[in-house]
């Protein structure tokens, strides 16, 4: 029961914060560092960057790879083509309906083949992408950007399957907890 208690005491965490800070539009950003940060501004990223790395451990194997890999792709894809003129309608509602069916991934331990677990992650991935370069701004320090945001989302990534890893020790609490948290946030953004 330590689990739940840690998870209720992160939810309630979690839900003081601004949710959706890093989506806020104000301010620009200006290079390396402040990419290196924008993915840690918002629950909603760090969140999905987290499940995706956790669900690519409950999928293990010799793939474990294969879904970080791919969300680095997507990611650099949207953000090359908004940077290109492309434009997205309801990227932030996506980005929020994200959290909540990662969330429901992971708490269900939803299995699913690696075709449509790899267009699934690549469709998300790719609007988180689009979103992180809506907010960079252009010119010389728009690659510095771009490198910073994948350098972190490499190690939220990373991250996600340290925790799926450890998830097997403790007998499936941190996944339940995770996903438990992940849909509870995904449902308050929704509603808010």
């Amino acid at each position: 029961m330590q689990w739940l208690r840690n998870s209720l005491i992160t939810l309630v965490m979690l839900i003081l914060t601004n949710p959706v800070l890093a989506h806020t539009g104000v301010g620009s950003t200006h290079g390396f560092v402040d990419g290196l940060i924008h993915p840690l501004r918002g629950v909603d990223h760090l969140l999905v960057m987290l499940a995706t790395g956790f669900w690519a451990s409950l999928r293990a194997g010799n793939k474990i790879w294969q879904l970080p890999f791919i969300f680095l792709l997507a990611m650099l894809s949207g953000a090359g083509l908004q940077i290109a003129g492309l434009s997205i309608q309801f990227a932030e509602q996506a980005i929020i309906l994200s959290v909540l069916i990662f969330g429901l991934i992971i708490g269900f331990n939803l299995r699913t083949s690696t075709l449509w677990a790899s267009g699934f992650v690549a469709v998300f991935a790719f609007i988180h992408g689009y979103v992180h370069a809506v907010e960079s701004t252009t010119g010389d320090f728009q690659m510095a950007y771009l490198f910073g945001f994948l350098s972190t989302t490499a190690s939220l990534l990373s991250l996600g399957i340290v925790f799926g890893t450890l998830n097997v020790m403790v007998n499936q609490g941190i996944r339940i907890g995770f996903g438990i948290i992940s849909t509870v946030i995904g449902l308050a953004l929704c509603i808010g």
